[in-house]
């Protein structure tokens, strides 16, 4: 996703990006051909798009150890979305430039 639905006082997100949208699918992240399994998502609401749970799923499906760079908002979770991370395989990038 690009963009943000909320209007935290704090963030710029919305002002710098406008109104959410979908920018990719997991697919269109990968490299062909596919090595590794390291996922770096620069996202600014995972959650909050439309098709969360088919990325969570594929994620999942595909063995992928994923990195939410910009977090997860855990103010609005749902029992279905913890569910699906708690099935993630999850690392912490330390910096972007050494993956």
């Amino acid at each position: 996703m690009k963009g943000c639905r909320f209007a935290c006082e704090f963030c710029c997100v919305p002002k710098k990006d406008g109104r959410p949208r979908e920018n990719s699918d997991i697919d269109g992240l990968l490299p062909i051909p596919r090595g590794g399994n390291r996922l770096v998502l620069l996202d600014n609401d995972f959650l909050g798009g439309p098709h969360w749970r088919v990325k969570l799923e594929q994620i999942i499906e595909l063995g992928l150890r994923v990195c939410f760079v910009q977090g997860l908002n855990i103010r609005i979770f749902t029992e279905a979305q913890a569910g699906l991370l708690a099935r993630c395989s999850f690392w912490t990038a330390g910096s972007v430039s050494g993956i």
